[in-house]
């Protein structure tokens, strides 16, 4: 997520149209969008756009439903735009789940190929795959960023523990619309 912040930086493309999804007070969900003005009105479209393969909405575990229905109602309900384009997004991608909001009309259609690299299970393994020279890259790459504080690399799954999410959103000084709608 945080690299979204130096692309809106870089690409700007259209007006920041993020929604954020609270329950009780806590971040539960976020849609990082832009929207642009195309012949059809206005439209909204997931940030990151076309620059990178795996883009969607997050929503903290087992929340899907309430929080799909929130986004969904907002985007309808704010006016925001007039069409939402969920472009190149993964087969497994939430926002995909969505409800077409009432007068909105959904049409679907193949994309482009999403390719995607399965990893060995071991570091050893792992470290085999590159070329001496790329892991000497990546060796440099991580001394640098050391130098500029304390670097964790944390594994995460359905299981884990969001409660570092929203202060990790908000460092990323992106503006936030929030939905004041219960999820």
């Amino acid at each position: 997520m945080a690299w979204l912040v130096p692309w809106r930086t870089n690409f700007a493309p259209g007006e920041l149209c993020v929604v954020a999804v609270r329950l009780d007070g806590r971040l539960v969900g976020l849609a990082p969008f832009y929207c642009e003005h195309c012949r059809r009105g206005r439209r909204a479209l997931p940030m990151g756009f076309p620059v990178t393969d795996y883009r969607d909405v997050l929503i903290a575990p087992r929340l899907e439903e309430p929080v799909l229905a929130a986004l969904g109602s907002h985007l309808a309900d704010a006016e925001i735009c007039d069409e939402v384009e969920l472009t190149e997004l993964p087969p497994h991608a939430y926002a995909l789940r969505m409800a077409t909001p009432v007068g909105y009309a959904a049409n679907t259609g193949n994309a482009s190929a999403c390719p995607a690299l399965v990893l060995p299970p071991t570091v050893p393994e792992l470290q085999r795959t590159f070329p001496a020279r790329k892991r000497r890259a990546l060796r440099t790459a991580r001394n640098h960023a050391g130098r500029r504080g304390p670097i964790e690399i944390v594994a995460a799954n359905c299981n884990s523990n969001f409660d570092g999410f929203e202060t990790a959103i908000s460092r990323a000084s992106i503006p936030l619309m929030h939905s004041n709608r219960p999820a």
